[in-house]
Protein backbone atom coordinates (compact mmCIF):
# COMPACT_ATOMS: atom_id res chain seq x y z
CA UNK A 1 0.00 0.00 0.00
CA UNK A 2 1.59 3.41 -0.85
CA UNK A 3 1.22 5.86 1.64
CA UNK A 4 -0.54 9.25 0.95
CA UNK A 5 2.47 11.08 0.30
CA UNK A 6 3.79 8.82 -2.74
CA UNK A 7 0.13 9.13 -4.09
CA UNK A 8 0.77 12.46 -3.69
CA UNK A 9 4.22 12.18 -5.63
CA UNK A 10 2.72 10.05 -8.43
CA UNK A 11 0.02 11.90 -8.95
CA UNK A 12 2.64 15.32 -9.22
CA UNK A 13 4.58 13.21 -11.69
CA UNK A 14 1.34 12.14 -13.79
CA UNK A 15 0.52 15.81 -13.59
CA UNK A 16 3.91 16.79 -14.65
CA UNK A 17 4.31 14.85 -17.07
CA UNK A 18 1.60 16.90 -19.26
CA UNK A 19 3.71 20.17 -19.58
CA UNK A 20 1.10 22.10 -18.58
CA UNK A 21 3.23 25.72 -18.08
CA UNK A 22 0.92 26.73 -15.28
CA UNK A 23 0.87 23.93 -13.18
CA UNK A 24 1.56 23.68 -9.21
CA UNK A 25 0.92 21.11 -6.75
CA UNK A 26 0.77 22.49 -3.02
CA UNK A 27 1.31 20.02 -0.17
CA UNK A 28 -0.52 20.78 2.31
CA UNK A 29 0.02 19.38 6.30
CA UNK A 30 -2.90 18.65 8.19
CA UNK A 31 -5.88 20.64 7.74
CA UNK A 32 -7.04 22.37 10.97
CA UNK A 33 -10.54 22.19 9.51
CA UNK A 34 -10.75 18.67 9.99
CA UNK A 35 -11.37 19.17 14.09
CA UNK A 36 -14.44 20.42 12.73
CA UNK A 37 -15.50 19.37 9.63
CA UNK A 38 -14.11 15.84 9.62
CA UNK A 39 -13.35 14.82 13.22
CA UNK A 40 -15.90 16.04 15.53
CA UNK A 41 -13.79 17.52 18.03
CA UNK A 42 -16.59 19.84 19.32
CA UNK A 43 -19.29 17.22 19.71
CA UNK A 44 -16.94 14.91 21.58
CA UNK A 45 -15.20 17.23 23.54
CA UNK A 46 -18.26 17.95 25.49
CA UNK A 47 -18.55 14.12 26.38
CA UNK A 48 -14.86 14.91 27.90
CA UNK A 49 -12.49 12.91 25.43
CA UNK A 50 -11.51 13.57 21.80
CA UNK A 51 -10.87 9.84 20.16
CA UNK A 52 -9.15 9.56 16.61
CA UNK A 53 -7.00 7.20 15.11
CA UNK A 54 -3.77 9.04 15.03
CA UNK A 55 -1.07 8.79 17.94
CA UNK A 56 -1.27 11.21 20.09
CA UNK A 57 2.45 11.44 21.25
CA UNK A 58 4.34 12.19 17.52
CA UNK A 59 3.95 15.80 16.81
CA UNK A 60 2.99 16.61 13.19
CA UNK A 61 2.76 19.66 11.28
CA UNK A 62 -1.18 21.57 11.05
CA UNK A 63 -2.33 24.52 8.69
CA UNK A 64 -5.15 26.77 8.40
CA UNK A 65 -7.12 26.81 5.24
CA UNK A 66 -6.74 30.27 5.28
CA UNK A 67 -3.07 30.26 5.09
CA UNK A 68 -3.72 27.51 1.96
CA UNK A 69 -5.58 30.17 0.24
CA UNK A 70 -3.08 32.93 0.90
CA UNK A 71 -0.35 31.38 -0.53
CA UNK A 72 -2.37 29.88 -3.98
CA UNK A 73 -3.10 33.52 -4.07
CA UNK A 74 0.50 34.69 -4.26
CA UNK A 75 1.27 32.24 -6.57
CA UNK A 76 -1.38 33.31 -9.13
CA UNK A 77 -0.53 36.78 -9.05
CA UNK A 78 3.17 37.19 -9.50
CA UNK A 79 3.86 38.35 -12.96
CA UNK A 80 5.99 35.41 -13.38
CA UNK A 81 5.66 31.68 -12.40
CA UNK A 82 7.61 30.83 -9.94
CA UNK A 83 10.57 28.25 -10.37
CA UNK A 84 9.43 25.99 -8.07
CA UNK A 85 6.00 24.19 -9.16
CA UNK A 86 5.71 21.63 -6.03
CA UNK A 87 4.92 24.17 -2.80
CA UNK A 88 4.97 21.93 0.80
CA UNK A 89 2.87 24.28 3.43
CA UNK A 90 3.83 22.72 6.91
CA UNK A 91 1.17 25.35 9.11
CA UNK A 92 2.92 27.45 11.79
CA UNK A 93 4.36 24.71 13.84
CA UNK A 94 4.04 20.84 14.47
CA UNK A 95 1.38 19.87 16.99
CA UNK A 96 1.04 16.23 19.15
CA UNK A 97 -2.71 15.50 19.15
CA UNK A 98 -2.54 15.19 22.93
CA UNK A 99 -1.64 18.85 22.68
CA UNK A 100 -4.70 20.16 19.92
CA UNK A 101 -6.71 18.38 22.31
CA UNK A 102 -5.76 20.45 25.17
CA UNK A 103 -5.15 23.80 23.10
CA UNK A 104 -8.68 23.50 21.20
CA UNK A 105 -10.56 22.21 24.26
CA UNK A 106 -9.29 25.27 26.31
CA UNK A 107 -10.59 27.86 23.73
CA UNK A 108 -14.05 26.07 23.93
CA UNK A 109 -13.77 26.25 27.68
CA UNK A 110 -13.68 22.74 28.57
CA UNK A 111 -9.34 22.60 29.32
CA UNK A 112 -10.29 19.04 31.04
CA UNK A 113 -10.70 16.78 28.04
CA UNK A 114 -8.43 13.87 26.90
CA UNK A 115 -6.87 12.52 24.16
CA UNK A 116 -6.93 9.15 22.94
CA UNK A 117 -5.83 6.99 20.19
CA UNK A 118 -8.70 4.45 18.99
CA UNK A 119 -8.11 1.42 16.56
CA UNK A 120 -8.71 2.72 12.93
CA UNK A 121 -11.99 1.01 12.44
CA UNK A 122 -13.54 2.30 15.44
CA UNK A 123 -12.11 5.73 14.67
CA UNK A 124 -13.97 5.17 10.95
CA UNK A 125 -16.87 4.26 12.28
CA UNK A 126 -16.89 7.83 14.79
CA UNK A 127 -16.56 9.78 11.57
CA UNK A 128 -19.27 7.92 9.57
CA UNK A 129 -22.14 8.60 12.66
CA UNK A 130 -20.80 12.30 12.56
CA UNK A 131 -21.95 12.34 8.48
CA UNK A 132 -18.77 12.28 6.90
CA UNK A 133 -19.01 10.79 3.60
CA UNK A 134 -17.23 7.32 3.42
CA UNK A 135 -14.81 7.90 1.24
CA UNK A 136 -13.17 10.86 3.28
CA UNK A 137 -13.23 9.07 6.35
CA UNK A 138 -11.10 5.96 4.13
CA UNK A 139 -9.07 8.87 3.19
CA UNK A 140 -8.30 10.29 6.71
CA UNK A 141 -8.01 6.18 8.13
CA UNK A 142 -5.21 5.99 5.62
CA UNK A 143 -3.54 9.22 6.53
CA UNK A 144 -3.78 8.02 10.06
CA UNK A 145 -2.34 4.46 9.66
CA UNK A 146 0.59 6.00 7.18
CA UNK A 147 1.67 8.40 9.94
CA UNK A 148 1.45 5.57 12.99
CA UNK A 149 3.60 3.46 11.09
CA UNK A 150 5.96 6.76 11.12
CA UNK A 151 5.91 7.98 7.40
CA UNK A 152 6.02 11.54 8.19
CA UNK A 153 3.72 14.59 6.88
CA UNK A 154 6.47 16.42 5.76
CA UNK A 155 9.22 15.58 3.07
CA UNK A 156 10.63 19.34 3.40
CA UNK A 157 12.55 20.23 6.76
CA UNK A 158 10.59 23.37 8.31
CA UNK A 159 11.59 26.41 6.45
CA UNK A 160 10.44 30.03 5.88
CA UNK A 161 9.45 29.20 2.32
CA UNK A 162 7.10 26.80 3.60
CA UNK A 163 6.16 27.91 7.23
CA UNK A 164 2.54 29.84 7.12
CA UNK A 165 2.03 31.93 9.84
CA UNK A 166 -1.44 30.70 11.65
CA UNK A 167 -1.16 28.62 14.78
CA UNK A 168 -3.49 26.28 16.15
CA UNK A 169 -3.65 28.64 19.20
CA UNK A 170 -4.93 31.39 16.74
CA UNK A 171 -6.75 29.13 14.60
CA UNK A 172 -9.18 27.57 17.38
CA UNK A 173 -9.95 30.93 19.45
CA UNK A 174 -11.25 32.20 15.92
CA UNK A 175 -13.12 29.18 14.92
CA UNK A 176 -14.73 29.02 18.74
CA UNK A 177 -15.30 32.06 19.60
CA UNK A 178 -18.42 31.95 16.90
CA UNK A 179 -19.61 28.96 18.93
Amino acid sequence: MLSDTSMAIMMEERLGSLDIQEFMSFRCAFFMENFTKGLGFVEQAKTGSFVAAFRGDVAMPMIASTDIAEKVVEALTTDTLPEIRIRELQGARDYTLAEATHILATALGIPEVKYSQVPIEEAHKTMIAAGVSPSFAEAVMETAKSFNEGNPMALEKRSRENTTRTTLEQWAMEQFARK
